[in-house]
């Protein structure tokens, strides 16, 4: 049995329908014929379906009329009984002569652009660097060297290390690397490094520079830690960036405060839709949706194109817009409530503020007011104190 198509499409079938009193004898006349055909299909009356070829309707029409099965149908489909259908309209083949013209050229122009980076690089401001060399919606794609407007955007721009624009249908793919710092890079300027905050040093490691620093040493904030100003056995002195990393004992302050009113938002149920097509980057509003209702709706947007059968997008995009009602309403906290809250958000707050520091001590405080409640704590910590602080050279002339 062959497979239908899109080939038996272009060249038409007959889809017959049999009624279930006949449907065993025309199933076994079809097999004993090899005539190919669709499957079969019964419907819930128990009428016989199924589908074949323009050539095998002529011979299954003699078997039928000889095995003398009254009562069955054939139901034209596919291209040629279309343009049979509509052979007369001139203007139906214009405009299917049109649309298809439009749809072809439409494949030679960018639809879209997108970038697709794994990094935390701005994918926005990326698109926009290249919608400055000419790589947006609405350019002609023959006349785009793809490879050469890459090589031209990392000439250009130093945002990133790699560049590769691809075209998957209308859309211009961008996959970009991120540019990093080799691990033993040197910052040449020279800088000193100094303490951020006070504190009593633990341990440190001096990477590069001049040490002014020991163990055990209660330092201020500014105090210099590490020097980026050498002397050399001559006597002579150069400058360097200085780089280190200074861990000490220290103490911070971490608080938050949980208030006894909040507002929450709640949705009332009711919803609006506006629908708008977007086209080389241009938003036209569909007719018949509705207008912005204004203060007191949330907005949703929802953009999509639609595929082709192997997953490209259709140079074209519809956007959704959902308006949702909503009211804000004031709740309040219990005492009991707010100090809750203000002490599992003062655990988190800890825990951001204070990532990467090994904690010794922790000495909470709670307050309380009219309007709400204090959570407070006095926090010891080892954490790296180092800070570096350029160093400002004057070149003096004089006789």
């Amino acid at each position: 049995m062959s497979v239908f198509g899109i080939f038996d499409i272009l060249r038409g079938y007959y889809r017959v329908t049999v009624p279930g009193e006949r449907a065993e004898r025309i199933i076994n006349a079809v097999y004993r014929a090899g005539i190919p055909n669709k499957g079969f299909d019964r419907l819930p009356d128990g009428t016989l379906t199924f589908r074949v070829s323009r050539k095998a309707a002529r011979e299954l029409r003699d078997i039928i009329d000889k095995s003398g099965v009254v009562g069955y149908h054939y139901y034209e489909g596919g291209l040629p009984f279309v343009l049979r259908r509509y052979r007369r309209r001139a203007g139906f083949f214009a405009g299917a002569a049109l649309f298809l013209g439009i749809a072809y050229l439409s494949t030679l122009f960018i639809w879209r652009v997108e970038v697709t980076s794994d990094t935390a690089l701005n994918k926005t401001a990326i698109e926009r660097n290249l919608a400055a060399i000419g790589v947006k919606p609405g350019v002609f794609i023959p006349s785009c060297d793809l490879w050469q407007k890459s090589a031209e955007y990392l000439t250009v721009y130093d945002d990133c290390a790699w560049l590769s624009v691809n075209m998957s249908g209308t859309v211009a793919e961008v996959e970009v690397r991120e540019r990093l710092s080799p691990e033993s890079e040197v910052d040449p300027t020279p800088c000193n490094v100094v303490a951020s905050e006070g504190g009593v040093i633990e341990r440190f490691v001096i990477k590069s520079g001049r040490g002014y620093v020991t163990p055990g040493a209660v330092v201020r904030k500014g105090d210099l830690l590490v020097g980026g100003i050498i002397e050399d056995t001559g006597g002579e002195y150069r400058l360097t960036g200085a780089d280190a990393e200074i861990y000490a004992e220290v103490e911070r302050e971490v608080s938050v405060y949980v208030p006894y009113s909040h507002t929450v938002r709640e949705y009332t149920g009711r919803e609006k839709t506006a629908r708008a097509f977007v086209f080389f980057g241009a938003e036209f509003r569909l007719p018949f949706g509705e207008e912005d209702p204004g203060e007191g709706w949330e907005e949703l947007r929802d953009e999509g194109s639609p595929v082709l059968p192997d997953g490209k997008p259709l140079p074209v995009s519809l956007i959704t817009v959902t308006w949702r009602e909503y009211a804000d309403r004031e709740l309040f906290y219990t005492p009991e409530e707010a100090l809750a809250l203000a002490q599992s958000r003062l655990d988190r707050a800890i825990s951001d503020r204070l990532a990467g520091a090994r904690l010794l001590g922790v000495i909470r405080t709670v307050g309380s007011d009219e309007n709400g409640v204090t959570a407070s704590a006095r926090v010891r910590c080892i954490c790296d104190i180092a800070e570096k602080r350029a160093i400002i050279t004057e070149d003096k002339t004089g006789e």
